[in-house]
């Protein structure tokens, strides 16, 4: 009771009337901590370990982010150990994608090694590339969840994000079921192929195999066993290269959202004068959101880099495409596909991850909007932090990821693709 009398003793002073916040200076300054923590723990809010679990798990059946206690209640469950069978079976995807990877550079160097030859062994590197990055990701997994799951709960007073789960949903159903109509059509192309060179069903499949994967065929003698090897590689490197940029996502929104309710929660209190004690507070709230970015990218960064490296390849190769023929119409349909659905994951990863840095500046129309009589040194602090710290994600510190970033990537492409069209007309 005393608090609120003072604070309702220095709001009187500033403004002479006591209407402007008290309600939510209460909520923010003075809520039982135990209210805070059943707000974290009830089942019915939506916090970041809870809404992921399902994502990880799916992860976990390809050989992904090997950590145990991800369907647990609470973060602190979470644990990684290097000998589980979870890391046991990551290690044996590494080196089948390691075994195809050293095929696919030999296959490479033999006929030649140009830049539509080269698809082959960049994507298994990617896909080795990504399941390793993964691995060192679980390593830091739990302390990352820890310290998410705190700032979820300091800044309980500003309420759960309810919508967090819809749009993980959301993105996952839209990545994962394009990218399983990629990869139908792909294999549809191939068994195409293989019908018109063969009759029976047992050629039928030999010369599918020998299509898919001529790169490790033409050096190992061609047996069913190892076509089903070969196939279980190919699913998986397929699954990880789009499981990179929906986790890259996930996480970019997630983390997104805790900056929009902090922004949300400014806005109601835009115009008016409130004391420099929860102004203070509010500022902290911010700090701790741009240390959990810091530590989201120290996990992430190199994955962001990969992501986009891959993605500019493979748009660059897409468009090269083009300037051939296709033929058959399954082969336009599957080309559409695949580069529609190419540039669409590419766009929602880079808007995703850039959001970060949009809601970090949203705070700052706010703070210019302080009034005169209520401006002090911790509005000031506040301003000053949040104008001259950039807070976004990055590809291992060589660049940030914002808005701008797309269309530095569109200029990369168009750049590219002339050099690419121009070494084509050379070679011709």
């Amino acid at each position: 009771m005393y608090i609120i009398k003072r604070l309702m003793e220095v709001l009187r002073d500033q403004t002479g009337h006591t209407e402007t916040y008290l309600p939510d200076v209460m909520t923010i300054s003075i809520q039982d901590k135990s209210d805070r923590h059943a707000a974290v723990t009830d089942p019915e809010v939506n916090t970041f370990h809870r809404a992921i679990a399902s994502i990880v798990v799916l992860a976990q059946c390809f050989g992904l982010l090997p950590v145990h206690g991800v369907t647990a209640p609470s973060a602190q469950s979470l644990r990684f150990r290097w000998a589980s069978a979870r890391v046991v079976y990551t290690a044996f995807v590494l080196c089948l994608l390691l075994f195809m990877v050293l095929f696919c550079s030999l296959y490479t160097l033999q006929i030649g090694g140009s830049f539509q030859d080269a698809q082959c062994m960049i994507f298994y590197g990617i896909g080795t590339a990504t399941y390793a990055m993964f691995l060192e990701i679980a390593r830091r997994w739990p302390r990352l969840m820890v310290q998410w799951s705190t700032v979820e709960q300091k800044q309980s007073c500003y309420g759960p994000s309810r919508r967090l789960r819809l749009k993980i949903r959301c993105i996952t159903a839209m990545i994962l079921s394009g990218a399983a109509v990629e990869h139908l059509l792909n294999e549809y192309n191939n068994l195409k192929f293989a019908a018109q060179q063969a009759n029976t069903t047992t050629s039928i499949i030999r010369q599918y195999m020998l299509k898919s994967h001529h790169h490790l065929f033409n050096y190992v003698g061609y047996s069913h066993a190892c076509a089903a090897v070969a196939t279980m590689a190919g699913a998986l490197a397929t699954f990880s290269w789009n499981y990179m940029d929906l986790f890259i996502s996930i996480t970019s929104i997630a983390l997104a959202e805790r900056f929009r309710l902090l922004n949300r929660h400014l806005q109601n209190v835009r115009g008016k004068t409130l004391p420099g004690q929860i102004w203070k507070q509010i500022r902290e709230h911010y700090t701790s959101l741009m240390d959990l970015t810091d530590t989201l990218n120290l996990c992430i960064s190199h994955m962001v880099l990969l992501s986009f490296g891959s993605n500019l390849y493979f748009i660059c190769l897409q468009l090269f495409n083009t300037l051939g023929r296709l033929a058959k119409w399954y082969e336009r349909v599957y080309f559409y596909w695949s580069f529609g659905f190419l540039i669409l994951r590419t766009v929602t990863m880079s808007l995703s991850v850039a959001s970060i840095n949009d809601e970090s500046h949203l705070p700052r129309s706010v703070l210019f909007a302080v009034p005169a009589r209520g401006y002090n040194v911790e509005v000031s602090r506040f301003l000053q932090l949040v104008t001259t710290c950039e807070v976004a994600l990055t590809g291992l510190n060589f660049f940030s990821v914002t808005r701008t970033m797309l269309l530095t990537m569109a200029g990369t492409i168009v750049t590219y693709e002339i050099v690419l069209v121009q070494f084509s007309h050379n070679d011709s």
